[in-house]
């Protein structure tokens, strides 16, 4: 399966998640949300295996060389910074974006695309904490990874517009440089939010997979 396909299939089950949502029917909008997860899932798996093959070719022309590899696709572990940036890559990578500075990125049409990531709070479960320089985007993109999986959002900086102001901000005592913080959660009705301070709340759900954000 192509990942062409696999976005085909997103924007279908986003379409019919976003029919549930207008009709109010809840256990269809928990099972389509569950769909839509399980679809990411597996362009998830296809986009590992095509940079993992990228990996052992690059290797292979390595040793062709007869000069040792320094160290076997796969190992050793990476830290969180480094898996971090190398979700962003892998992101980047399958939508066509391409570098500019730290976490942003650069749509075709040159839209800045901010990318944080952040995994899972075990601890408490269905809680992710992730944070963006306090720059301009034109839109955000939410990488909550939960074991293996990563959940996908793609806010546009209009959806953001009202409550960027109202996000924590943190500010780092080394370089100065603010961090806006974004605190999403995921209810019991399988529904996505990002907690606004003091006590408001963006629903998230219908940007799931949202990569028609990025533009043509």
């Amino acid at each position: 399966m192509t990942l062409r396909q696999f976005t085909e299939l997103k924007t279908e089950v986003r379409d019919a998640l976003t029919n549930a949502l207008s009709t109010e029917q809840d256990d269809r909008v928990i099972q389509l949300t569950k769909l839509l997860e399980k679809i990411m899932r597996d362009e998830e798996i296809a986009l590992g295996l095509e940079s993992r093959a990228a990996e052992y070719k690059k290797a292979i022309g390595t040793w062709s060389t007869n000069a040792a590899p320094t160290e076997i696709p796969g190992f050793p572990q990476e830290g969180n910074k480094a898996r971090g940036n190398r979700i962003r890559r892998e992101f980047a990578l399958s939508h066509g974006l391409s570098p500019h500075k730290g976490r942003t990125w650069l749509t075709r049409d040159g839209r800045r695309v901010g990318i944080a990531t952040a995994q899972e709070d075990v601890p408490r479960g269905n809680l992710w904490w992730l944070g963006l320089p306090d720059q301009d985007f034109d839109c955000a993109v939410l990488i909550c990874s939960q074991d293996d999986r990563r959940i996908e959002f793609v806010i546009d900086a209009g959806d953001l517009k009202s409550v960027w102001p109202k996000l924590s901000r943190s500010k780092d005592k080394t370089t100065g440089k603010v961090e806006v913080k974004f605190h999403v959660i995921r209810e019991a009705t399988g529904k996505y939010f990002l907690r606004v301070p003091p006590a408001e709340r963006v629903d998230l759900t219908l940007m799931l997979g949202n990569f028609g954000a990025f533009g043509k």
